[in-house]
């Protein structure tokens, strides 16, 4: 946002390729697939489990401490999986890393079909991203019969470290941002039981099939070690 192409990093353009023909589904991909109940039932089905417990409305940063080569949860010492903004563990030591956050604004429709597909993006459109319709994901779940809708567009902001309801949501790489990133993850390396997960973390702009197998290696990568 605000960026001339020039500034971007060309793995971010690269993400959603131009697809010259008719197809409805957003990438340019052979197989694509979602969970068979959606993501909200695969996250409910991996947090009801006895060794997990989640606690919600906190700050995790206030939670965590770091003493030299190790990072304490609660004055525990413990292995510490992070996907939050690296930058805001280390209380922005070296200055606030760039990110563009998003506002999600709803529209909703007494009607079957608003769009003539699930996504429709908008590059031309000055202050969306695109618009989504959702239930159409998951058809097995909501039934094309139904007569309501909701559609939901994406609108790109300017992230504010400093403003409580600003979210970090996808970093902006380019060769600064990248040097700065690099100082907060020398400092992270320092750290023997703390392990970076996902685009905030690790600083990169990962698709969701990406960082589902990325996290099943870090996982499986700790386990053997074990």
């Amino acid at each position: 946002m605000g960026l001339k192409q020039t500034q971007i990093d060309r793995s971010i353009i690269d993400r959603v390729k131009f697809t010259p023909n008719f197809t409805s589904r957003y990438l340019n991909s052979d197989y694509q697939f979602l969970p068979k109940k959606g993501f909200t039932n695969l996250l409910f089905n991996m947090f009801n489990h006895p060794n997990i417990t989640i606690k919600l409305r906190s700050d995790a940063t206030k939670e965590l401490s770091i003493n030299h080569d190790r990072i304490m949860y609660n004055n525990s010492l413990i292995p510490v999986f992070y996907s939050g903004s690296l930058d805001e563990l280390f209380n922005y030591r070296f200055g606030p890393l760039p990110y563009r956050s998003l506002v999600f604004n709803k529209e909703y429709y007494e009607q079957r079909q608003v769009l003539p597909c699930s996504i429709i993006s908008m590059p031309q459109d000055p202050r969306f991203n695109r618009k989504t319709e959702y239930k159409y994901f998951s058809p097995f779940i909501v039934h094309k019969e139904d007569s309501i809708s909701v559609v939901v567009s994406e609108e790109p902001t300017q992230y504010d470290y400093k403003c409580q309801d600003s979210i970090p949501c996808y970093p902006i790489i380019n060769e600064p941002d990248l040097n700065l990133y690099s100082k907060y993850l020398n400092e992270a390396r320092q750290i023997k039981n703390l392990y970076l997960c996902g685009r905030l973390a690790e600083y990169k702009y990962y698709n969701m099939d990406a960082v589902i197998m990325h996290s099943l290696t870090i996982a499986n990568s700790f386990l053997q070690k074990k």
